[in-house]
């Protein structure tokens, strides 16, 4: 008949058992732990765009002739937010495609391709961190008056004294002057890319400026929101 082991070796038995279940730990955690880590504080990222404030801010002028205040530039941003457990490293908002809506009809056509340009944040930065609970804003566009040169007669176009919509990336080859879309529907894919995501995050942005008064902002003169699931849809299939 064989004696029961010890209690010491059983104590033995069970420091030995922790031991190789730590050490085996202590390996998974040096090959994976890093991978694990970022995964659990991995970043989550949401685009947010509207009418109201803080998303369109107005600026207004004096005006000598009837010494009242005269809106004579919107800009429009949208919102960027974090909802994960790890702030968003290293963020850049790019944009390398403008969509329009063609005339009348319901399709889009590629109104502008581009080398990628980098969005700006409100302090004027292209590379910023996105802290959980902390929404950062990106300036996309403005709409303002913007008078034209006169032609080789001397005429102004009588058009060019009316309000257009400005996306805030720079024209082909004309540094520091901004993408002149003038009024209509127009798409904006942004790519958002951080450090610490895998794949770039891809929104779409549409605006609508009917190219009235800039005291107009009723829904039917100006608009910008995140685009719906049809106007992705063409917005991917558009041509030149």
């Amino acid at each position: 008949m064989s004696c029961p082991p010890a209690k010491s070796d059983v104590i033995n038995i069970v420091i030995n058992a922790a031991v190789a279940v730590g050490t085996i730990a202590l390996a998974v955690l040096a090959v994976f732990g890093e991978s694990v880590r970022r995964r659990f504080l991995r970043p989550k990222l949401s685009v947010t765009a509207d009418t109201g404030t803080p998303f369109v801010e107005e600026f207004r002028e004096k005006q000598s002739s009837t010494d009242s205040d005269e809106v004579t530039r919107i800009d429009v941003r949208v919102r960027i937010e974090n909802t994960g457990r790890g702030t968003a490293r290293s963020c850049q908002v790019v944009v390398s495609k403008v969509l329009k809506l063609r005339g009348q009809s319901d399709d889009f056509y590629i109104f502008r391709e581009m080398t990628p340009k980098t969005l700006q944040d409100l302090q004027g930065a292209t590379t910023f961190d996105v802290i959980r609970g902390v929404p950062t804003y990106i300036d996309i566009a403005h709409i303002e008056v913007v008078q034209d040169t006169a032609d080789a007669e001397g005429e102004v176009p009588s058009e060019s004294a009316l309000p257009r919509l400005l996306l805030h990336v720079e024209e082909a080859g004309q540094m520091g002057k901004y993408l002149d879309v003038e009024q209509g529907k127009v798409v904006v894919p942004l790519q958002i890319l951080s450090e610490n995501l895998n794949t770039p995050d891809s929104r779409y942005v549409m605006i609508y400026w009917s190219g009235k008064s800039l005291a107009s902002r009723e829904s039917s003169d100006f608009e910008c929101r995140i685009a719906n699931e049809d106007e992705i849809k063409k917005a991917k299939a558009a041509k030149r």
